[in-house]
């Protein structure tokens, strides 16, 4: 940083001048803390003046863009970015340096590998005053869309039902390990739907216009049948025959035209081909009927469940009385009330398709050679999910999803948090952050290329393991450090505070196939799923406005905290946990 020998004598002596005035030591004045006449001193950037023994405020420092330094409105020192991390082991004590910046973020998180919190303490050097009674945040006072409403809903019903995934999966791995592969294919007059007529599937060795089906959701439990609307090359539609025509001929023909055009072909360029070898034979397990098509049924039970849709891994194994398979690959999808659902609806069949190929390539597969199959952490696997939809370009019920997430961004655990949307936005911004500093890819009308991002995602999900040592495997460092640098990447993108790549998402741009914005600017404009414009300004901070601050912050989350108004170096004494604790330190003005 450069400053002429005149610049700088006349700070200091400002400096000088209004140092005996706020007791030396530059801290925020205590509103209700006894002052002596003539004193001053700063809240945030307002300077304030003493009169009969309290502070009255006087000036409006960043009314004539300046700062409120020691107790005087003074030009913002020159500016230099400054991102660095302390690990805190039990006590450390960390300088900030006013004359280089006006304003600091300390960032505390917390990279405890287990559900708990962990409680802290920063001290300014010499500063009054009592730590703050509570937060001082006030949470966005907005209704929830239906498309938020509807996925809290599904969350909530999700838990029993992984459970109940969970549980076929470990009594599944048992017999898949004793069952032949490839299983010999019913007796019949088809081996692949292609060979059927165009409304036709080959269901179970013959060809057939409705097939018969179990729907196994949160609360229905019942049979039914449905009948073939659309087939393609990759995908067929099915709707629910209880709820013939309530899915029209130009809905059908979208959803099978992005089902075919990007739902199958982005998902497995991204995320890898589901196969296994056997012998000299390539096997896609996630084709499970070995139709050669995804099937995407669109039901009113659905929609009468409140959700927008699931994926069934018990659809994968055998059909029995206790787990009641329909032996396919096939994706349970609402049924659209209006035109203003087809966004959300096609995010749901990229998200579900997600996690059908993450559970055929990391569980279902490996169990077919007699391996151990892994289910992937739930926060794993929802962050990739979320992740598929904005890479997929239809991530348009993720910005509303950020925004909630960056007001209550203190009280987030990444993986900890029982499976929230906040929960899932974080994954979902750390997944993106990770997918863009491998290379990420570029968009056209013709396809997607693999600029590094790709490669990154097939090796996370086909490597050994899974979670935080797969995303060390995958990239080669420490967890700790690519969530360091992701918490700085947040607080710093499209602030204007710095061009390094590293601190930055990279920029936003338009899909030229579905027409939706694809990326992320934590400080800037994007627009909701209903057209909607809005304005984000980054996770929420508090002000450590007093000299003293206690604090909590949950395994794997962060809290933001800003600090100005000190003049000159700055000590704080930072007291945390011994092990796994880190102050990241962020000059921002």
């Amino acid at each position: 940083m450069i400053k002429t020998k005149r610049i700088l004598a006349f700070f200091f002596a400002i400096l000088a001048l209004v140092a005996c005035a706020d007791d030396g030591d530059g801290a925020p004045a205590d509103s209700d803390t006894a002052c002596q006449p003539g004193d001053t001193s700063c809240a945030g950037d307002i300077r304030q003046v003493c009169e009969d023994e309290s502070w009255t405020e006087a000036e409006d420092c960043a009314a004539s863009d300046k700062h409120c330094i020691a107790g005087a409105c003074l030009d913002k020192p020159d500016y230099q970015f400054l991102a660095e991390r302390h690990e805190i082991a039990g006590e450390t004590t960390v300088t900030l340096d006013f004359l280089t910046g006006a304003a600091f973020l300390l960032v505390p998180y917390y990279m405890e590998f287990s559900s708990t919190d962990a409680g802290y303490e920063i001290q300014v050097e010499n500063a009054e005053g009592e730590a703050p009674a509570a937060r001082a945040r006030t949470l966005r006072e907005t209704a929830l869309s239906p498309a938020r409403a509807r996925l809290e809903a599904r969350i909530a019903g999700e838990r029993p039902f992984r459970l109940r995934d969970r549980l076929r999966f470990a009594e599944a791995g048992r017999m898949l390990a004793q069952t032949a592969w490839p299983r010999a294919r019913a007796a019949g007059d088809c081996s692949a739907s292609a060979e059927c007529a165009e409304d036709e599937l080959c269901d179970r060795g013959r060809c057939a216009d409705v097939v018969s089906l179990h729907f196994d959701g949160w609360s229905i439990h019942e049979d039914f049948t449905a009948q073939v609307a659309l087939k393609g090359e990759r995908c067929a539609i099915l709707v629910d025959t209880d709820f013939a025509g309530q899915l029209d001929g130009e809905d059908a023909t979208l959803f099978l035209d992005a089902c075919e055009r990007v739902v199958m072909p982005r998902n497995r360029m991204f995320f890898g081909e589901p196969t296994i070898t056997v012998g000299e034979q390539t096997i896609d397990v996630g084709d499970r009927d070995r139709d050669g098509l995804l099937q995407v049924l669109f039901s009113r039970r659905v929609n009468e469940e409140n959700v927008w849709g699931f994926f069934n891994s018990v659809d994968f194994y055998h059909d029995e009385p206790n787990f009641p398979s329909n032996e396919r690959d096939i994706l349970y999808v609402s049924l659209p009330v209006t035109a203003s659902e087809r966004g959300s609806i096609m995010a749901t069949i990229i998200h579900e398709y997600q996690h059908l190929l993450h559970f055929a390539i990391r569980a279902y597969g490996p169990e077919l050679l007699g391996e151990t199959g892994v289910m992937s952490p739930v926060w794993f696997d929802e962050a990739l999910a979320h992740l598929a939809e904005e890479i997929g370009g239809y991530g348009v019920d993720n910005v509303e999803l950020v925004r909630t997430f960056f007001d209550a961004f203190d009280a987030v655990s990444l993986a900890y948090d029982g499976d929230t949307l906040n929960q899932r936005a974080m994954g979902m911004l750390l997944m993106l952050y990770l997918f863009e500093q491998a290379g990420g890819a570029a968009w056209g009308e013709n396809g997607v290329e693999d600029l590094g991002g790709a490669a990154f995602l097939r090796e996370l999900l086909a490597g050994e393991h899974t979670g935080f040592a797969g995303l060390e495997d995958a990239l080669g460092r420490p967890f700790e450090e690519l969530y360091y640098d992701w918490l700085i990447a947040v607080l710093v993108d499209g602030a204007g505070l710095s061009d390094d790549p590293r601190r930055n998402y990279q920029p936003v741009i338009v899909d030229p196939v579905t027409g939706h914005e694809i990326g992320v600017v934590t400080h800037g404009e994007r627009m909701l799923s209903t057209g909607e414009s809005v304005l984000l300004n980054g996770p929420f901070q508090t002000s450590l406005s007093a000299g003293r601050y206690e604090g909590v912050v949950s395994a794997t989350g962060a809290n933001v905290l800003r600090v100005g108004g000190y003049a000159g170096p700055t000590a704080l004494t930072v007291t945390g946990p011994s092990e796994a604790f880190y102050l990241g330190v962020l000059r921002i003005e």
